[in-house]
């Protein structure tokens, strides 16, 4: 007989320690996820500098409602989770080649209105559905997604700025192989506080060892 008094996974509470470690490693994780979309987007569509800044706050300002839409929730719409919404990758690839286009970033606009109406309309039925993806189809278009934007990864990987005098410097790759690695290195040796924080602490040690080989601006 199940207990009537247990607390759901979602409603139980930490204590403020890890609640702040978590909170912080997810929206670092977020930011860099949100910020990365329009970046990508932005630059095959040609924008400038200022155009490209202005499409990361419109997604983050998206983003910020879309959270409090899923976490506070209305009548049929929102998850009611302590989760943050941010830019999907899903798309990216094919946006990009549109943004390329004669049309440039109005179509791109246009393809995402139609899309999320289209996505709105269907998101009923598909929790119905989606027992029939099973984890080799959903685990090889997540993989397929990944392997896509490896170019983007391996240029700002590289320094970011193909113009720059130290593009492509081994220092640079070396700086984001070691955070990859730290990242990879806490998630298979970690308990499980470090696991759940480890990309948080390869990011906060990237970006020491940036501050101490003057790459941090």
């Amino acid at each position: 007989m199940m207990n009537e008094n247990r607390v759901k996974p979602e409603n139980q509470r930490y204590p403020a320690g890890k609640t702040f470690a978590w909170g912080m490693q997810h929206v670092l994780t977020m930011y860099g996820g949100i910020i990365a979309p329009p970046l990508i987007i932005g630059s095959a569509a040609g924008l400038s500098a200022a155009d490209i800044g202005l499409l990361i706050t419109a997604a983050l300002f998206v983003s910020g409602a879309a959270t409090l839409l899923q976490s506070l929730g209305l009548p049929g719409l929102g998850a009611r989770l302590p989760l943050v919404q941010g830019v999907s990758f899903a798309s990216v690839s094919t946006l990009v080649g549109i943004a390329a286009g004669p049309g440039g970033l109005p179509v791109v606009a246009g393809a995402i209105i139609g899309a999320s109406l289209f996505g709105l309309l269907i998101a009923p039925f598909f929790a119905h559905v989606i027992r029939f993806f099973p984890p080799l189809v959903t685990g090889t278009v997540i993989t397929a997604i990944g392997l896509s934007l490896m170019p983007v990864a391996a240029r700002w990987a590289m320094g970011g700025n193909p113009k720059a005098a130290d593009w492509g410097a081994p220092e640079n790759i070396g700086l984001a192989a070691l955070t990859l690695a730290t990242v990879l290195l806490l998630s298979k040796v970690g308990g499980g506080g470090i696991k759940r924080l480890a990309v948080l602490l390869a990011m906060a040690f990237g970006t020491l060892l940036a501050a101490m080989t003057g790459k941090a601006n």
